[in-house]
């Protein structure tokens, strides 16, 4: 595989992301939400994948549905564990005063 090949690869994975973070605003809400408790109790740093499991564990474990919603179950949630980078970077743009409270890598093909 040529370094094109692997530049393509990478750009496919961001193109999905960017599909599924524009169909999921609620995960991107909670990923804000969850990433802002971890500063309020004043980590310097931590995980996105940890985040990212924490939004697994509220929304399949904590989230009550609304009446004439699907089961969480139904809902299908799916997030890609190719993701958390993305919601990472996501967030050092967004708050830039926060830039680094995610230890991220160079991005490579998955």
């Amino acid at each position: 595989m040529g370094t094109g090949d692997l530049f393509d690869q990478r750009n496919h994975l961001e193109r999905k992301f960017e599909v599924y973070d524009a169909k999921n605003p609620h995960i991107w809400a909670a990923f804000v939400r969850f990433t802002h408790q971890a500063i309020n109790r004043g980590y310097g740093n931590f995980s996105a994948k940890a985040v990212v499991e924490r939004i697994r564990w509220h929304t399949k474990i904590e989230t009550i549905p609304v009446v004439g919603e699907p089961l969480i179950e139904d809902r299908d949630l799916k997030l890609n564990n190719n993701y958390p980078a993305y919601y990472a970077r996501k967030f050092h743009a967004a708050y830039p005063q926060h830039d680094g409270f995610f230890r991220t890598r160079e991005l490579r093909a998955a």
